[in-house]
């Protein structure tokens, strides 16, 4: 092996203090998706850190946000590009938005007796992309004669599914040849191998408002349709195996005495896979067309704006390099499948082979409980940096050069995708 192990980790524990000192100042900075003041002051923060790194950051405004109720967001992201030229080109991904708004009670930090960290957006992903940046700044103060580029991109809007940011995230798919995102690892180490592909949904009834005790049977009440619309719909997470529809909220009606003239539900949607899909949009359609009824206009719209994250040769390929880096490092790896979406469903739908969960090891996201396993910092950071330099090295167990390694993981990506299309 041409990779010093043992300096990668010396290296990675003399550098621990300061890498929870600067956790803890992120995790200061309120940087809920809706706190657009909070997410520049974090991106700018991001961006004098990684100042020290080669190549070229910057902050980027986004010239056109599209027209979307989810793009309440930081119109910016951070981008930072280093050897454009090299012959591998790597991806590293996060996001410096939370889901704790600028009121939230939650926003300080606590350190606990176990060992870990409780504070808003530690683990989901603060954590994550302090380990980004210590694991690059290892791997390019001791990387000879580097052999990978890479580029690393930040956004601001990933808890309200990246509508502003996707474009770019798949022009950055399209000239890697494999990507890292550093969302936290699952509370028991383990990477996530599949990830459920989320969206959307949206019921609008308009009826006939009438006057209750007047002319109650000339009325058509909106909301009463939408009630049966909705037991309709909820009924298919029993008939759709690998589907999942929450309904989220519910609007409409008025006055007591008026029969409701509108009434409209949101609703969260989850699959497992592509046959998940077909499935559950299929099965949807046909509910919309059997709620046609005389005095009733039903209105439905729904989308997946992350496609379902799923499992093949690419990921077991990936999976395999980066196990044996672990090995090298004494460490072990597993991974499970989750329910939860993330910006690795976008890339890996764009033709990236991707690890998506590199960051701190940790649990109870999006709550006031959310924590941090803090040896995780050290244990992730050697376990990033010692990749990157077998990557670089040419160190992996395969029969041609790495070189040629990430570009056939590319085409077996982009050849897994295409099947599961159609």
């Amino acid at each position: 092996m041409n990779v010093n192990i043992e300096a990668i980790k010396t290296a990675a524990k003399a550098r621990y203090q300061s890498d929870l000192d600067r956790l803890k100042a992120w995790a200061q900075i309120n940087s809920g998706t809706h706190n657009i003041q909070g997410n520049r002051s974090m991106l700018h923060a991001v961006s004098k850190s990684f100042s020290i790194l080669p190549g070229n950051g910057e902050i980027v405004e986004f010239e056109h946000v599209p027209d979307s109720e989810c793009t309440v967001s930081c119109p910016a992201c951070y981008v930072h590009r280093c050897r454009e030229n090299a012959p591998i080109q790597v991806f590293l991904n996060g996001h410096v938005d939370t889901v704790y708004d600028k009121n939230h009670p939650f926003q300080d930090c606590e350190m606990q007796e176990n060992g870990t960290l409780r504070g808003p957006g530690i683990t989901d992903m603060k954590g994550g992309i302090v380990i980004l940046l210590a694991a690059l700044e290892l791997f390019e103060a001791q990387v000879q004669d580097p052999k990978i580029g890479w580029e690393v991109v930040l956004t601001c809007d990933e808890e309200i599914g990246s509508v502003q940011s996707r474009p770019l995230l798949k022009e950055a798919a399209a000239r890697n040849h494999l990507g890292i995102t550093f969302e936290s690892s699952l509370p028991d180490g383990k990477l996530v191998r599949k990830r459920m592909g989320v969206g959307y949904g949206h019921a609008k009834v308009l009826g006939t408002s009438a006057h209750v005790g007047r002319n109650f049977d000339d009325g058509r009440n909106a909301i009463v349709k939408l009630s049966h619309w909705i037991t309709h719909i909820h009924a298919l997470n029993q008939k759709i195996p690998g589907a999942i529809i929450n309904t989220g909220s519910i609007h409409g009606g008025g006055p007591l005495n008026v029969v409701s003239e509108e009434a409209e539900a949101r609703f969260n949607l989850r699959v497992e896979d592509a046959q998940a899909e077909q499935a559950l949009f299929e099965a949807l359609s046909d509910i919309h067309r059997s709620m046609k009824e005389e005095g009733y206009d039903c209105q439905w719209e729904a989308h997946l704006n992350r496609k379902a994250k799923e499992t093949g040769p690419t990921f077991d390929a990936l999976f395999g390099a980066w196990n044996q880096a672990a090995e090298a490092l004494g460490q072990t790896l597993d991974w499970r499948d989750t329910g939860g979406g993330s910006d690795g469903n976008i890339l890996q739908a764009a033709g990236l082979p991707i690890i998506d969960n590199l960051g701190m090891i940790g649990d109870k996201i999006h709550s006031p409980n959310e924590y941090a396993v803090l040896s995780s910092i050290t244990e992730r950071t050697t376990l990033v940096a010692t990749f990157l330099m077998m990557l670089s090295a040419g160190d992996f167990d395969h029969p041609k050069s790495n070189e040629l390694f990430a570009r056939q993981l590319k085409q077996m990506q982009l050849q897994q995708n295409s099947q599961s299309a159609s």
